[in-house]
């Protein structure tokens, strides 16, 4: 599996490989938006680099004036020369991401988002029976009442356990059930030529 940070570095260079393409403002402007929004996922939005993108363009401005009119006029024209500034940008933002890796969002607080429901739920029984498995530790120096109240709560954690295994076990055959019934509505409505 490609690491994340990989993944950014191909995506950078498919860019620095695309700008050869561009012939027009068009085309180079939204060329540019599309990296920028890969360079904010992957160095942050308020990054550097995102903001050095900013002040990049496909145009340079020249001077003109027209016969019998007064004053100067700025037109904006298309540079081919003006690539480079952007292959440097990229090659600067896959350094950076070389030697910082990418960006963490501090939006993700959730300490448990990449484990599953089932991971968390065993956890969950886990952290349980630890707790009452100490609280029944310390009980055992308390008067004999509240050993049998410690008693009693772990035996309703490991009832709790139980019943999400059961409950586990009645999705389980719920989904054979169901692929069965797909299996069999398939073959009705394709049946088999010989």
């Amino acid at each position: 599996m490609w690491s994340k940070s990989k993944k950014a570095i191909t995506a950078l260079n498919k860019y620095l490989s695309d700008i050869d393409s561009i012939s027009n403002v068009q085309e180079g402007n939204t060329w540019k938006a599309a990296l920028k929004d890969t360079i904010n996922l992957y160095t942050g939005n308020n990054s550097s680099i995102s903001q050095r993108l900013d002040k990049l363009y496909f145009t340079r401005e020249e001077h003109s004036t027209v016969p019998g009119v007064i004053g100067i006029f700025k037109d904006y024209v298309y540079d081919d020369s003006k690539k480079q500034n952007f292959k440097d940008l990229i090659l600067f933002a896959i350094k950076h991401i070389e030697s910082n890796g990418i960006y963490k969002s501090p939006d993700k607080k959730n300490l448990l988002h990449h484990f599953g429901n089932t991971e968390v739920i065993s956890g969950a029984a886990f952290v349980i029976l630890l707790v009452f498995g100490i609280g029944n530790y310390f009980g055992k120096l308390e008067k004999e009442r509240e050993i049998i109240q410690t008693e009693n709560k772990i035996k309703e954690a490991e009832n709790f356990s139980i019943t999400l295994k059961t409950e586990n076990n009645r999705l389980k055959l719920t989904v054979d059930s169901l692929q069965n019934e797909i299996i069999s509505l398939t073959s009705k409505l394709n049946p088999v030529k010989k």
